[in-house]
């Protein structure tokens, strides 16, 4: 009988600890170039995987998928412990081909898997990860002090009609019965932890960025996503990054049927309330 993932996770622990310990005593000089650290914030549904798929590609650059970081700092995994399971679990992910819920995000001739110098490492967990730092603000500075090195969060952000319409979507695909209204209102308290961590970053340690404005133009959205993290963005790279993305940002919230009631209420709690997302509508 297989165990639920919840104790499948808890029961690999002490040998990702152990596993975890022993490489990193046996790549002593592994990490010894790396000058920040990647931490995706946000909601789900909101674009970060796209993101996170196009910068893993980059050859100085080494993301894992959904490790849950922040998971094993709390467990007390050293540094050199916590970037040898983001090595594995990109190296798995590239195995499996980079497909994640049901999209491929192989982006081909590119660095995915590997890396020529590793200059920058981290994690795309964004929608847990909000979560788990709005439960325990705190979770922060363990962080900074854990990596000891500058944290570079990056913020994606998409119409927030898509967003509650693609989560509602997966959801009841999954036989988790919800609704727009249940899951317009767990998305306030998102975007009000997103919003403290924002005030509580510098500002050249944060960049936002529109999962609309990636699709339409993808290399200077690219370029200014690299210059966050300190790394150059070659032409090659660019190109070949450039290929992988959608035509255009898909508008899930046309297969929902929303009320101008819950229309409005997104208007006045979220897209009014928080200038990050100002300029969004359901027309738009």
């Amino acid at each position: 009988m297989r165990l639920p993932t919840r104790l499948r996770r808890a029961a690999s622990i002490p040998w990702r600890y152990a596993w975890s310990l022993r490489f990193a005593l046996s790549h002593r000089d592994l990490f010894s170039d790396i000058s920040s650290y990647c931490q995706f914030i946000g909601y789900p549904r909101s674009g970060h995987t796209l993101v996170y798929a196009l910068l893993n590609a980059h050859p100085d650059v080494v993301l894992s998928n959904e490790l849950g970081a922040l998971r094993f700092l709390d467990l007390g995994f050293s540094r050199a412990q916590l970037f040898s399971l983001i090595l594995r679990a990109d190296r798995r992910f590239a195995e499996r081909g980079y497909r994640f819920q049901g999209y491929e995000y192989q982006v081909p001739r590119q660095w995915q898997g590997r890396f020529r110098r590793l200059r920058v490492i981290g994690d795309k967990d964004g929608g847990r990860d909000t979560t788990r730092l709005g439960k325990d603000p705190a979770r922060l500075e363990r962080l900074r002090g854990r990596v000891a090195i500058p944290v570079r969060f990056i913020h994606v952000v998409r119409n927030p009609y898509d967003v509650i319409t693609t989560i509602v979507r997966r959801r009841n695909e999954r036989n988790e019965p919800t609704t727009l209204e249940e899951v317009v209102e767990r998305s306030g308290r998102a975007l009000s932890t997103v919003e403290r961590i924002l005030r509580e970053s510098a500002g050249d340690m944060m960049l936002t960025v529109r999962h609309e404005d990636l699709v339409r133009e993808p290399k200077p959205v690219l370029r200014r996503l690299c210059a966050h993290l300190g790394v150059e963005a070659e032409e090659a790279y660019l190109e070949d990054c450039a290929r992988i993305v959608f035509p255009s940002a898909r508008k899930s919230r046309d297969a929902a049927e929303w009320t101008p009631r819950l229309v409005e209420r997104v208007r006045a709690e979220s897209i009014d309330r928080y200038e990050f997302l100002a300029g969004y509508s359901f027309q738009s």
